[in-house]
């Protein structure tokens, strides 16, 4: 079975953490995959969402708490702990509303369709 788990990826520990309890306890292989967007950009998503459904997410905490973090966290473990994730993968999600993400770079036999029916589009590279 698949399972995905949404997190935000402020600390490599904390993702590390999760990571070995689902392969420790739970005998899963993990994935980890960057789902990006730019910090500016992501607050006016939520601020629009806000508008729209009621959800509020405060903005200070897209920008000023989370900002780059999620981005930083992927890399150090991409090139830190490599070898402790069965697949890799970054997805770049600033596309207009509906569109699937981009895919930017991949390992080697990454499911290219995981996140959407449509499997995103390529637009970087495979790296190992």
């Amino acid at each position: 079975a698949n399972i995905v788990i949404p997190k935000i990826g402020k600390s490599k520990q904390n993702v590390m953490r999760l990571r070995d309890l689902l392969t420790k306890k739970g005998n899963y292989k993990c994935s980890l995959v960057l789902v990006s967007l730019d910090r500016r950009k992501a607050a006016l998503r939520a601020l629009h969402r806000f508008d729209k459904d009621g959800r509020y997410v405060p903005l200070s905490y897209i920008v000023d708490i989370v900002s780059h973090e999620p981005q930083l966290t992927y890399y150090r473990l991409r090139m830190r702990e490599r070898r402790v994730w069965r697949h890799l993968a970054a997805y770049n999600s600033d596309v207009r509303k509906g569109e699937a993400p981009k895919l930017e770079c991949w390992s080697k036999h990454w499911p290219q369709n995981l996140l959407t029916k449509q499997g995103g589009t390529r637009s970087g590279k495979r790296r190992r």
